[in-house]
């Protein structure tokens, strides 16, 4: 068949299909792609990606996401396809991918719009895995503005839907993300060891959060204030502080905060030297933080750490165990990871087994180093090391067991 006349008559059954309710856009798009006008494809290979995607092909949804693109849909349906391609590859593991689906989606998102604003989420979410300050610094106008237009709903809204920890718990509430950015500002500054600055974050959040009702963000900032507390040293006040968030979450029927509440109250008590208590508060978190990896690996670690200093070693060794079985099969986790990384070796230390230990903090120390390199200059990267507890106590390991020379 003459090929021009092959494309009027895919053009001609795609209008047929629609005229007789045909449903399924993949179908419709793929005659529309074959027709004289492929820029008509455009809405529904957008709308097959999304069904793609709900069905969780996520193959599929990476093809008609970018079929979609190239048929020229508009800049918003880009942005939110290119959302779509930034869980995709974030599921899969593939982080420079993500980054990359972000910084399009950000740069023909039209300003100020829903969309705008989730793509923006998208980067900062990312660059806090990467301790990338700088791209924090280079969203503060669009996150400037959100946080004064309170005249629509869309910036209360559309500030960063898929971060921390929204994404985790795949949650959103669009009225309660107005201030979650700046939660996750704070909990970045403790990843790059400035506690002191992440403290005066979480502060703000705080006062502001409450100011505007927003409860859940405001116990959310108070959580990770504890835990900024606690990397002070001001043990006792973060104890206090995770012990109210506690109440407060189970008040607002928020059972995840308030059990990653008590893993840091569980920090808190290993701090003070409780350690059967901690063991205890661990006890009681773990069962519920099944679905989070990250919760389930940070908790596993705590209640290690109190199996060591209880002398039950076969507890911290397999609790160690499972969670680098966990580690392994997940790839990577927002939190948990070094504290993790140091029981193991810790473990392995107070069980006389030496030589795996040594292989664990090297491990481990090898970890750290790439972790803070992401940080940038050597002053940076040192205050990675040093401001993060378990990170300073690696590099002490890594000195005495492996020759390391910290920086």
């Amino acid at each position: 068949m003459d090929p021009r006349l092959r494309a009027r008559a895919h053009g001609g059954v795609a209008r047929w299909l629609q005229d007789a309710g045909e449903l399924d856009a993949a179908t419709i798009g793929r005659h529309l792609l074959q027709s004289d006008d492929p820029r008509a494809a455009a809405p529904w290979c957008a709308e097959a990606a999304r069904a793609a995607m709900q069905a969780k092909d996520h193959t599929a949804a990476l093809a008609w996401s970018e079929r979609a693109i190239a048929c020229g849909c508009d800049a918003a349906t880009e942005a939110a396809l290119r959302t779509l391609q930034v869980g995709v590859h974030d599921a899969r593991g593939a982080l420079d991918e993500a980054e990359r689906c972000a910084a399009l989606g950000f740069q023909v998102a039209p300003r100020g719009s829903a969309e705008w604003y989730r793509a923006a989420s998208s980067v900062a979410v990312l660059a806090m895995r990467r301790l990338e300050p700088d791209c924090f610094r280079a969203l503060a106008p669009a996150l400037d503005e959100a946080l004064r237009d309170t005249s629509h709903g869309i910036a209360a809204a559309g500030l960063a839907t898929a971060l921390y920890p929204m994404l985790q718990a795949g949650q959103y509430a669009l009225a309660d993300l107005l201030l979650v950015h700046w939660n996750n500002v704070g909990f970045a500054q403790l990843s790059l060891g400035e506690a002191e600055r992440a403290a005066g974050t979480f502060r703000s959040v705080i006062e502001r959060a409450t100011a505007l009702a927003f409860q859940r963000i405001a116990t959310s900032a108070r959580h990770n204030l504890g835990l900024a507390l606690l990397f002070l040293g001001r043990v006792a006040e973060a104890s206090a502080l995770e012990r109210e968030v506690i109440a407060e979450a189970d008040a607002q029927g928020d059972a995840h905060t308030a059990d990653l509440a008590r893993l840091y109250l569980a920090r808190a008590q290993l701090a003070g030297g409780a350690f059967p208590a901690a063991r205890r508060t661990a006890d009681e978190a773990l069962p519920a933080l099944r679905a989070s990896p990250s919760g389930r690996v940070l908790g596993l670690a705590i209640r290690a750490q109190a199996s060591i200093a209880t002398g039950d070693l076969a507890g911290a060794a397999r609790d160690a165990g499972d969670g680098m079985e966990l580690l392994a099969t997940v790839g990577s986790v927002d939190e948990g990871e070094g504290l993790l990384r140091l029981t193991c070796a810790e473990a392995l230390l107070a069980a006389g087994r030496t030589d795996e230990a040594v292989r664990a903090i090297e491990e481990a120390w090898a970890w750290l180093v790439g972790r803070a390199a992401l940080a940038g200059p050597r002053e940076a990267r040192q205050r990675v090391i040093e401001g993060v507890p378990e990170h300073a106590r690696i590099a002490a390991l890594a000195r005495r067991y492996a020759g390391a020379a910290a920086g």
